[in-house]
């Protein structure tokens, strides 16, 4: 009979250790405000109605974060951002303050990201923009909210004028709509057919 406690004993051990133990520490860490996590860190964004301030003044969301279909394969693949259709040349603004960390100027036609920017914000976020025509800062350079830092562009892989917006927190992408007011972004006027 005592081997048989010693088993229970052991596989009650294991399952404290591997459930019970985590959440005890998990709700320790939240009473005294340590959490070093991307979805906790989100979900504090999202509680406290913290935000970024738009990218752009007018677009419209045409691709969201995560798992789309890709436009030129038909394949399904993670979305990192959102894209947002913008007139070319509309100019890109910083959601926040911050620092310019990279640049890339240089691009080839129908790959990849073509023009872009990141920039290094506080408690571990960042921004990056791609697919932008022209480039309004340097590396390095600080930037203030609603900075004009580039326009949009159709440079890279790209169907069209657009910005495609990354948040990102301890270099994991976040879903930017969790961070930034997307409700205030001013719809794109049709344009009228003209005779």
């Amino acid at each position: 009979m005592k081997k048989y406690q010693v088993t229970l004993v052991c596989v009650l051990g294991v399952l404290f250790g591997v459930f019970v133990l985590p959440m005890a520490i998990r709700g320790f860490a939240l009473k005294i405000g340590i959490n070093n996590s991307p979805a906790f860190a989100a979900e504090s964004v999202v509680e406290n109605e913290s935000t970024f301030g738009l990218p752009l003044k007018k677009g419209t969301v045409t691709a969201k974060f995560g798992n789309i279909k890709h436009p030129y394969t038909g394949k399904i693949y993670f979305h990192t951002g959102i894209d947002i259709a913008a007139p070319l040349g509309a100019k890109v603004l910083a959601p926040t303050e911050g620092t310019v960390v990279e640049i890339m100027n240089e691009f080839k036609e129908d790959e990849g990201p073509g023009k872009f920017i990141i920039i290094q914000h506080a408690k571990g976020y960042k921004t990056r923009y791609t697919h932008l025509q022209d480039i309004f800062v340097e590396q390095g350079q600080q930037i203030s909210a609603d900075q004009a830092i580039a326009s949009v562009g159709n440079t890279g892989l790209s169907k069209g004028p657009h910005l495609h917006f990354e948040v990102l927190l301890n270099d994991e992408p976040m879903d930017p709509i969790d961070y930034i007011e997307i409700k205030k972004l001013k719809p794109l006027e049709r344009q009228s057919k003209r005779m």
